[in-house]
C-alpha cells in the first residue's frame, strides 16, 4: 500500500513539473533548484513561499466550495 501511495505521489509531482515546464519553460528549472535547496538546507526561499501560499489559497477555495455544496 505504501508503494502504491509513493508511486501515485511521484507520478503526480512529475506531471505537475512537466505541465509547468511546458507552460513556463525556464521557471521550472529554478523551481527544481529551489526544491533541492529546501530539501538539503531545510529553509524555504521566497519563490517556494509564494508557491506554497498559492496552493494554500487554492485549497482553501476548494474546501469552501465543498462546505457550501454539502449544506
Amino acid at each position: 500500500m505504501l508503494d502504491e501511495f509513493l508511486q501515485v505521489t511521484l507520478a503526480t509531482a512529475l506531471f505537475l513539473f512537466l505541465y509547468a515546464c511546458i507552460i513556463r519553460g525556464d521557471g521550472i528549472a529554478r523551481l527544481g533548484k529551489d526544491i533541492l535547496k529546501f530539501i538539503v538546507r531545510q529553509r524555504k526561499c521566497l519563490r517556494l513561499e509564494r508557491i506554497g501560499d498559492g496552493w494554500r489559497r487554492f485549497y482553501g477555495r476548494l474546501a469552501k466550495k465543498n462546505e457550501v455544496q454539502r449544506s
